[in-house]
């Protein structure tokens, strides 16, 4: 008979934790604390134990379930210290649940000898210590950890894509068990649907939402930043490079890939006189942008030109294409014959750094130039009247990434519309912005010149480069080869040289 009333009480214990659950995950924490409360209140009476799991989960002040996700998270913790048993890990700091407007301390466990068994913890929000390393504290959302659980069930590792969580996000799953595997370095965790998850703690700590781990992955492996320079830093950013080491060298190719990306450009030497030259480059890269000018485009003097980079006249500092909405990522210039006039120089300057002037010296400026769209195009073809081409797009002359970092410079004299698409207000500031920008862009211009054999690399999305005039003479032709290749195929090959054993 006793055994019958334990059963019942039991029983009823249990319908009122699982109803204080539910009213905690329907944000009804007046009757999920209520019930909370009925539920210990209904044990003590009885002088019936509760479960550890049950006990620990609800808060100790006011009886309210504490459900990762809801109104709790969960955090794992890394120690300083090596080879300590689990109870010593414990006992060297509180395991701590953190609440709106309110906190609960677990306590110190007696110090007890437990070898390399597993300590576990039901608490929904947890700091789990695991004592072998830095000492760095990895927090990570109960919601992030259950749409990334490892297992067969959820996670096909030949295509490393999840196989569930495609309809719905895994919400309102709370976390039932947590526990540290010391042997195996493993976060081994039980959800209330009794699914099981169980992380390695090096792939915990690559996934870090702390803000080193966030910084060194977008610094390391998703883009290197941008090193700024202006015309007194030229000589020291600048890079040469060997054009067969850069074809044969993966080493060399690394390197040279990491210059573009950070200083914006490289020049490399000793190229033969082959009008296949960067199409060799692009192609050692990934692949070639096959443009409305072909795979690869030749800049010479041309009779009735139809465009302005084929006349022998200045070309004002420009961006290539910025009439496309993916434009070209890399202008790849091989240097077939140099003219033997004064003229025929390269120009350059740092665009994103004449961006970063102008937001520090006229931040108005910088506004109207990052939010007032401009109208780019090109219109007819390239010799070819059967393959026209009508180029548009819109952009504003400076453009930001989703971090608020320098992304795109868009400027071409030559192909900037007639047709403005703005408000008068808007064209008006926007002329005396862009003023104030081509001001700075002048004034922190480089010119050199390339020579036969020579290959000019840069950044289009980046660099603003030019030329000045040039005569040509019989026997004396200025001839360029130039191609395209994208950024997402350039940042690609550059991971697979960094991280030749990257799984995910």
């Amino acid at each position: 008979m006793k055994h019958l009333t334990q059963r019942a009480i039991s029983s009823r214990m249990n319908y009122l934790f699982q109803a204080s659950n539910l009213m905690a995950v329907g944000n009804q924490p007046k009757l999920a604390a209520y019930y909370g409360k009925l539920c210990r209140n209904v044990g003590t009476k009885a002088i019936m134990h509760m479960a550890p799991a049950v006990k620990r989960s609800l808060c100790r002040r006011c009886f309210l379930p504490l459900i990762p996700g809801v109104n709790t998270e969960l955090h794992v913790e890394e120690g300083a210290q090596e080879a300590k048993t689990d109870a010593q890990a414990q006992s060297n700091g509180a395991v701590k649940t953190k609440k709106k407007r309110h906190r609960r301390q677990r306590k110190k466990p007696r110090s007890r000898k437990t070898g390399n068994t597993n300590q576990e913890e039901s608490e929904e929000q947890i700091q789990e210590k695991v004592q072998e390393e830095q000492g760095n504290l990895l927090k990570y959302p109960q919601v992030w950890l259950r749409d990334n659980c490892q297992c067969a069930e959820c996670f096909h590792a030949a295509t490393r894509a999840r196989k569930s969580h495609w309809d719905r996000g895994p919400l309102n799953i709370p976390v039932s068990q947590v526990a540290y595997n010391k042997e195996r370095k493993q976060l081994e965790i039980i959800w209330q649907d009794k699914h099981r998850s169980t992380f390695d703690l090096g792939w915990l700590r690559e996934r870090d939402f702390g803000e080193t781990g966030r910084k060194h992955y977008l610094e390391e492996v998703y883009k290197p930043p941008a090193q700024l320079w202006g015309k007194t830093e030229f000589e020291d950013v600048k890079r040469e490079f060997q054009y067969e080491d850069v074809l044969e060298q993966d080493a060399a190719l690394r390197v040279w890939l990491e210059a573009l990306a950070v200083q914006g450009f490289a020049i490399l030497k000793g190229a033969p006189n082959d009008i296949n030259v960067a199409k060799k480059l692009a192609e050692r890269i990934g692949y070639i942008k096959r443009t409305t000018y072909g795979d690869v485009f030749e800049v010479k003097s041309k009779p009735n030109a139809r465009n302005y980079a084929y006349l022998m006249t200045p070309l004002p500092l420009h961006t290539d294409m910025p009439y496309y909405e993916y434009k070209a990522g890399i202008n790849i210039l091989h240097t077939l014959v140099q003219s033997e006039s004064k003229g025929g120089a390269n120009t350059l300057t740092d665009g994103f750094n004449v961006a970063s002037q102008l937001q520090k010296l006229h931040p108005e400026d910088f506004e109207v130039l990052k939010s007032v769209p401009v109208n780019w195009f090109d219109i007819g073809h390239d010799g070819d009247d059967s393959k026209p081409f009508h180029s548009l797009w819109r952009a504003p002359v400076i453009c930001l990434d989703v971090d608020g970092r320098f992304a795109r410079i868009n400027q071409n004299t030559t192909k900037r519309d007639s047709r403005f698409s703005v408000s008068l207000a808007q064209a008006v500031s926007w002329y005396k912005a862009y003023d104030k920008f081509l001001e700075i862009a002048q004034s922190e211009a480089v010119e050199f010149k390339t020579q036969a054999g020579d290959v000019f690399v840069f950044n289009n999305l980046r660099m603003l480069h030019g030329r000045t005039a040039y005569e040509d003479a019989p026997g004396n032709k200025r001839h360029l080869v130039g191609a395209y290749v994208d950024w997402d195929i350039i940042y690609s090959k550059l991971r697979t040289l960094k991280f030749p054993n990257a799984k995910d």
